[in-house]
């Protein structure tokens, strides 16, 4: 199942206040806000939770490199 984020630009807005900042998203998923916000915020880094690893983990660090690092576990 493909899940499509939502709230993208709400959460861009409203959330990444600090540029270079370090951010933790608790409910990685299929990686959509994740890889959205470091895309569009070249100087921050991302910190990824979640129980089921999947491809989209694989991409997004490999795309990414050392700007996140995903934890498989619950949080």
């Amino acid at each position: 199942m493909f899940h499509i984020p939502v709230m993208l630009l709400e959460t861009s807005r409203y959330l990444i206040s600090k540029p270079g900042g370090l951010y933790v998203d608790c409910t990685f998923g299929s990686g959509g806000h994740t890889s959205y916000l470091l895309d569009k915020f070249k100087d921050i880094k991302i910190v990824a939770f979640d129980w089921d690893e999947d491809s989209s983990k694989k991409f997004i660090e490999k795309e990414f490199g050392g700007r996140v690092s995903f934890y498989k576990r619950q949080f």
